[in-house]
């Protein structure tokens, strides 16, 4: 069976983008569990079944100022049986059509399969960022095979670790074990991260990006967000020129919900 798992919280544009690039897969999972700890409820964007793709959404209590990456896998670990193929589909990146297809196909050979060439895009600074990293997959282009050593690695590092560095240390266990492992380079499976998106809660390797700021290619009329992202060029185009009015009204709302229960005490209180 394959399972595709996308941890979320407060990412609706994001994950709008992310089912569209689910619906158009040559192959779909057979499951796509979205784990969810937002404060905004994602079912009008995602719900149900789609064809022979069964949407699983599972609520967590919503933590808007925390990185939950960590606690939002730990929520999926204990749904996943020996043998399957699970494929991790994030929700601000986006993914060609042929990705699911072929990761699975990867994962006839080998137990742990990740992307050998990164490629980001960051929508705040306009501009791209090409290198190899031969030493560990991005969570965003990893897959794995469901077994004990699998499952009990991703759980070690999930229980045991800060949340920031989850894929570095799940491959590390992987290696240390010497668990069978791939980095390809097929483009049938390349992955654009994208970054700097001005809406929604922000991810947990901001700073990475933040630090590497000047390796980013200046993106001269869009030519490389046209290559990159093609029919959906212009969604993301929305973002880099008027995302920022998108994320205050977030931030608004957002504000309003962590202190509910001191507005909702100011309302209860006798007036002198």
């Amino acid at each position: 069976m394959i399972i595709a798992i996308t941890p979320t919280g407060d990412r609706l544009h994001q994950l709008k983008i992310c089912y569209e690039l689910m619906m158009q897969q040559t192959i779909r999972p057979d499951k796509w569990f979205i784990i969810d700890d937002g404060v905004f409820k994602l079912e009008h964007i995602v719900n149900g079944k789609k064809d022979n793709m069964e949407i699983i959404i599972i609520h967590r209590e919503p933590n808007p100022d925390k990185i939950t990456l960590k606690d939002n896998l730990l929520a999926v670990l204990d749904k996943l049986n020996i043998n399957d193929k699970i494929i991790f589909f994030e929700d601000d990146d986006f993914y060609p059509d042929t990705y699911i297809e072929a990761m699975s196909q990867f994962l006839d050979n080998y137990l742990v399969v990740g992307g050998l060439l990164r490629k980001y895009y960051n929508l705040s600074y306009k501009g791209y960022w090409e290198f190899t990293r031969s030493t560990y997959g991005t969570l965003h282009s990893t897959a794995f095979k469901a077994n004990e050593k699998t499952l009990n690695s991703l759980r070690e590092v999930c229980t045991n670790g800060d949340g920031y560095e989850v894929d570095s240390e799940f491959w590390g266990k992987i290696k240390s074990e010497g668990l069978s492992n791939f980095l390809q380079s097929d483009s049938r499976a390349q992955v654009i991260g994208v970054k700097g998106w001005n809406t929604g809660r922000k991810g947990a390797v901001v700073g990475t990006h933040t630090r590497n700021r000047r390796k980013y290619v200046y993106d001269t009329d869009f030519k490389t967000l046209n290559y990159y992202f093609g029919n959906f060029s212009e969604r993301y185009k929305f973002f880099i020129e008027r995302g920022f009015l998108i994320d205050l009204r977030r931030a608004f709302l957002g504000t309003i919900f962590r202190y509910r229960s001191f507005l909702k005490s100011l309302v209860k209180m006798p007036i002198a």
